[in-house]
């Protein structure tokens, strides 16, 4: 958290760029900004609106899949947002408006919803979304071989 409004950014390489996120969770306000190593000029960062996703996991009858941590990552870089669902399967997630975000939630999902992005101060509801069940077989052993007698 910072204190004042301006802060110097160490160990950049001078020849590449970092990222950096920047926040303020209380009015769901933040920014991603790219440096450069080499920028001569002050980098400023206006905050913008974040954008929300919300949605449902259910199972294969549609009942509510509670207690599921749900996690977006941010292409491309290490930052990520995650949510619990609630007792009805529900999640809310604030996001970045602009990246793009990998699901990270049950695996199975991840294909069938590719990148979510939302937009400054928007609300993009997924639905309720499926969660296959994985049915574990019971291994069942081997008989062995008879004897005869």
């Amino acid at each position: 958290m910072l204190k004042g409004a301006s802060f110097t950014v160490t160990g950049l390489d001078p020849q590449g760029s970092r990222e950096l996120f920047f926040q303020h969770r209380d009015k769901k306000l933040g920014k991603v900004v790219t440096v450069r190593g080499n920028a001569v000029q002050p980098v400023t960062v206006k905050l913008e609106p974040c954008g929300t996703v919300k949605g449902r996991l259910v199972d294969e009858r549609g009942d509510a899949v509670p207690g599921v941590r749900v996690i977006l990552s941010e292409d491309d870089s290490p930052g990520y947002a995650m949510a619990q669902t609630d007792d009805l399967g529900r999640f809310q997630i604030v996001l970045f408006a602009g990246q793009n975000y990998s699901w990270g939630g049950p695996r199975q999902l991840s294909k069938e919803l590719g990148t979510v992005q939302v937009g400054a101060g928007l609300v993009r509801d997924l639905g309720d979304l499926a969660q296959k069940q994985q049915i574990r077989r019971p291994k069942i052993p081997e008989p062995s071989p008879e004897v005869k007698r």
